[in-house]
């Protein structure tokens, strides 16, 4: 008699569904007991089916374990997913930090500056020319140099590629004009006659990422 009602009272008691084991077979019907008896918040719902969503493009096999133990291995990687994360934001911020002091270094050495902007129209095309000087503050000849003037204005902004590779070096302590010439496709209905045109209005930075010297005796 005892035994008969034990039997009968542990049919009535559900087991709680994190300590089923995985089954392919049974899964959506485990997940669906999990998120009706989970927290407010489903977190054990969605950390599993997230572990297994992660899992599905690995050779990592599962049956076997409760969902308790993936929920557990699931927050592991959490845990270490969020570390690498940091690691590499920091890392990053890091190279960026190197990058920019590298680029203020390089612009002591060679400054850029924006003197003049013209624009020049055909039947199809339109064509910027920019008028620039660039002084070599430093003892060595340079070969080439390249970069981005930015131009920055109340109504928005624009940036040049600057891309120069001198047929006669730009001697030391000596400044020299170029100008760069950009065509496009010309449409009537736009308009071609940005802020930034007019460069005395615009502020303008130059960004240098290579500079070039020439090497040997003939580079001093």
């Amino acid at each position: 008699m005892h035994t008969l009602l034990l039997t009968l009272l542990l049919l009535f008691i559900e087991t709680d569904p994190l300590d089923r084991p995985y089954s392919e077979q049974t899964v959506t019907a485990d997940l669906q007991a999990i998120l009706l008896t989970d927290s407010p918040d489903s977190a054990a719902y969605k950390g599993i089916t997230q572990y297994l969503l992660l899992m599905s493009f690995t050779e990592e096999k599962l049956e076997g374990k409760t969902y308790r133990q993936i929920l557990d291995l699931y927050q592991l990687w959490d845990v270490q997913d969020k570390a690498r994360r940091t690691r590499e934001e920091v890392q990053a911020a890091l190279e960026a930090e190197a990058e920019q002091k590298r680029s203020e270094e390089l612009a002591k050495v060679v400054d850029v500056h924006l003197r003049e902007i013209t624009t020049q129209y055909t039947d199809s095309t339109v064509q910027f020319r920019y008028s620039i000087s660039i002084s070599n503050t430093s003892d060595r000849k340079v070969k080439s140099l390249s970069g981005f003037l930015y131009y920055q204005t109340a109504t928005g902004g624009s940036l040049l590629s600057v891309d120069l590779t001198f047929q006669e070096p730009l001697l030391p302590r000596s400044t020299r004009r170029e100008t760069i010439t950009t065509t496009y496709a010309y449409n009537p209905n736009a308009d071609y006659t940005p802020g930034w045109t007019e460069s005395g209005k615009a502020k303008v930075v130059w960004k240098p990422e290579e500079v070039k010297f020439e090497v040997g005796p003939a580079g001093r």
